[in-house]
């Protein structure tokens, strides 16, 4: 597997924007940032579409979960197949008429992809899918997320213009059903279910949780294309943590946290009801006023979640185009 080499987007006149939040400023600067980031989307994207993706074997389709420094993956999985294929959209929305980026490319992957969870996945459930078979080594594999099989219903969903209708509509049907499993009693959406006798460990993804609401905002995006059971409770998810707001931020828990402002992003993009977006705002500077005026070392910070956080600092910085750049959040 190999990068393609992708040019960049056309630049786009680009007026200086800048946005407070937690007492920070976050300017763009027409002149200079447009074009490094667009350089560099470049390359991303092409790495994406060349080097993730297995091409062959069991796993045919899937998308490998991480590489050391040997460039070597240990395990695929679903959850990330899932935003891969929704990707694979924004590239078919945003690099069309790219001669690199030949439609022909995007369709073939997203039907490997898809087919894959309809081959391996679905029968063969795991939330980590290890190359050399041995699945018992990671206490994920002994539980079933439903917010792993939202995020692949989700890329599904994405994919309409990409493949068979047919094969998307039936692979829709059979994770609807599965993700039905996870409507508690109350109504609200179930973190996990245990697929083995062993105890649950108490993790944040474990445990109900505000990044939970990005799961059933994902599910509202696409809730007419839902049974009316997971409509439900997707809304009463959603409306369970809208309001919530951290007592205290630790840095362990930033990556669930930052789930639960994309989630409110997602959310305020399916209704456009305010709430959302004015509370991703005051968590975000809360969450800022954490990683630049308290005492968390930033370098102890995950670079993923660094990530995380300069995207919603990005998108709530230009916040009237919501409602096209957090379908991809």
């Amino acid at each position: 597997m190999t990068p393609i080499n992708v040019g960049p987007r056309s630049p786009q006149c680009v007026r200086e924007q800048e946005v407070v939040l937690g007492g920070h400023e976050f300017r763009t600067a027409p002149s200079i940032v447009p074009a490094l980031v667009i350089r560099a989307e470049a390359a991303v994207v092409g790495w994406l579409l060349g080097s993730v993706q297995l091409e062959g074997g069991p796993d045919q389709g899937a998308i490998l979960g991480w590489f050391d420094r040997h460039l070597a993956s240990r395990f695929v999985y679903g959850e990330i197949t899932g935003y891969y294929l929704s990707f694979l959209e924004f590239v078919r929305l945003e690099f069309r008429g790219h001669a690199e980026v030949k439609p022909s490319l995007l369709c073939s992957k997203a039907t490997h992809a898809m087919q894959w969870i309809r081959r391996r996945w679905l029968d063969h459930p795991a939330t980590r899918t290890y190359l050399d078979g041995q699945q018992t080594r990671d206490w994920r594999n002994s539980l079933a997320f439903s917010f792993d099989q939202v995020m692949m219903l989700r890329g599904v969903y994405a994919g309409s213009r990409l493949v068979n209708p047919a094969l998307r509509g039936s692979l829709m049907a059979d994770l609807c059903q599965r993700l039905s499993v996870f409507i508690g009693e109350d109504g609200l959406l179930l973190p996990c279910r245990t697929t083995a006798s062993d105890p649950t460990p108490q993790k944040w993804s474990t445990r109900p949780g505000p990044y939970q609401l990005k799961a059933a905002a994902a599910l509202l995006t696409m809730v007419a294309n839902l049974p009316a059971p997971l409509q439900a409770c997707s809304r009463k998810t959603c409306d369970r943590w809208v309001m919530f707001m951290p007592e205290v931020i630790t840095t362990a828990e930033l990556h669930p946290l930052l789930y639960f402002v994309e989630g409110l992003l997602l959310a305020f993009n399916a209704t456009g009801e305010q709430q959302f977006l004015a509370n991703a705002r005051l968590v975000l500077e809360r969450i800022l006023q954490h990683l630049f005026e308290g005492e968390t070392e930033i370098a102890y910070v995950r670079s993923d979640v660094i990530a995380q956080t300069l995207r919603l600092g990005c998108l709530l910085a230009n916040k009237f185009k919501l409602l096209k750049n957090t379908d991809f959040a």
